[in-house]
């Protein structure tokens, strides 16, 4: 589109894409006069299409409508079976009713070992959760996180998993450790 200036009648040409529909703030270059341009602009010498059409925009909503329910609603979307070989394909699955029980480890200076059971509280058979593993400093800075996937096992109701396991090469100040499960959604989100 083409811009003039109010001040000393300068032209200017500028793409349609850089005035949003709000318009733009633009300086002219001969005399520093600055103005906004926008796309009922007394300024234009031709007529823009500075709009752009509502197919960006639906297509926005519609993809933000979806996220949301594939993250917030995964469980009631679990139950139709296509959308749930998709959730297992990346490892999102319903890990509602698992829980740790009995976790302890031994913190030495060169390894961790974790020992413990992860139940399955509900009614209904449940894939293993994955675990993640973070290590803390002094002042609460994670120096170390691993996530063990071991959603290959199922736990059947009321039953439980064994969790031995063995972290090696720790760093030297290391503090605490912090241990939780969930599928991959659910340790992304926290």
């Amino acid at each position: 589109m083409l811009i003039t200036c109010s001040k000393c009648n300068s032209t200017y040409s500028i793409a349609d894409k850089f005035i949003s529909p709000l318009g733009r703030i633009v300086k002219c270059y001969k005399c520093s006069n600055s103005w906004v341009v926008n796309c009922s602009s007394q300024d234009l010498a031709v007529e823009p299409a500075c709009f752009p059409s509502f197919g960006i925009m639906s297509f926005f909503l519609i993809s933000l409508i979806f996220l949301f329910g594939f993250v917030f609603l995964s469980e009631t979307l679990m139950r139709f079976a296509p959308i749930n070989s998709l959730y297992e394909k990346l490892h999102i699955y319903d890990s509602k009713d698992l829980s740790m029980d009995n976790f302890y480890f031994d913190l030495d200076k060169k390894e961790i070992i974790v020992n413990g059971i992860i139940a399955n509280n509900s009614l209904k058979e449940k894939r293993s959760p994955n675990l993640r593993y973070m290590i803390y400093s002094k002042d609460k800075k994670i120096i170390f996180k691993y996530t063990e996937n071991s959603s290959k096992e199922i736990i059947g109701p009321g039953k439980y998993m064994q969790v031995n396991a063995k972290i090696a090469n720790i760093p030297e100040d290391a503090e605490f450790l912090s241990i939780d499960i969930g599928n991959k959604l659910d340790l992304l989100l926290r």
